[in-house]
């Protein structure tokens, strides 16, 4: 009885509705969701590293190539769209109240992955058009270097990344698929970053051990509260 009221409190800390997405949930089989919990944990922190030199990689290479068609101060000289200049306006506003430096740069780094991927929108088709060589200039062929391939591609990204920092389950997404879409992203824009993300980024290493090694660890803290 006692055992049976532990495993309900430790459900009830992590939720029903969060283990629930790696299955459906019962005590016979909560070794397992724990298992893959766990594992998923694992390997969304393990992303972290890679999905931070993509975000670095995109917001300057977008800046460096708008600043050179545009000028400098393209975020602020009348380039965006309505819900992008709002965006920019929000994240200037929530500088100048904190004290920080107004200038492109610092605004730049003010604004969101999310925020960047809504450029390569439709509407920006016209705009994106001479500078998008100078965003992805080691995409090839050349004739994949699109607005919609690169929109696809960002948005792709962006809605696992989501998942990711709200450590939601992945496994079920492909995230070696999406590891690999990630670096080939970086690829097009700044390929001399690859060696520094795979010096640091633990996902490959992680992904290749399985959940297996959980399972006996797993076991003995369930069995503990027996």
């Amino acid at each position: 009885m006692q055992g049976q009221l532990k495993k309900s409190r430790l459900i009830s800390r992590i939720s029903k509705e969060r283990l629930g997405g790696y299955g459906y949930l019962d005590e016979q089989q909560l070794d397992s969701i724990i298992v893959k919990y766990l594992w998923n944990c694992a390997l969304s922190e393990s992303l972290y590293e890679s999905l931070h030199w993509l975000e670095i990689s995109l917001r300057n290479n977008i800046h460096t190539a708008a600043s050179h068609v545009w000028g400098n101060s393209w975020l602020t000289n009348g380039q965006l769209l309505a819900p992008e200049q709002r965006l920019v306006d929000e994240a200037l506003e929530r500088l100048i109240k904190e004290g920080k430096k107004t200038n492109p740069e610092d605004i730049t780094a003010a604004l969101n992955f999310g925020f960047w991927t809504s450029l390569f929108r439709k509407d920006y088709e016209q705009k994106l058009r001479p500078i998008l060589p100078r965003m992805f200039p080691y995409v090839t062929p050349a004739s994949g270097r699109t607005r919609k391939i690169i929109s696809d591609r960002l948005n792709t990204i962006r809605k696992f990344r989501n998942r990711v920092f709200h450590f939601e389950p992945i496994i079920s997404y492909k995230p070696e698929i999406r590891y690999g879409e990630i670096k080939q992203a970086m690829e097009w824009m700044a390929p001399e970053l690859i060696p520094f993300l795979e010096l640091n980024c633990g996902f490959s290493a992680e992904f290749a051990k399985g959940d297996t090694h959980y399972v006996s660890e797993v076991k003995k803290i369930l069995d503990l509260m027996e």
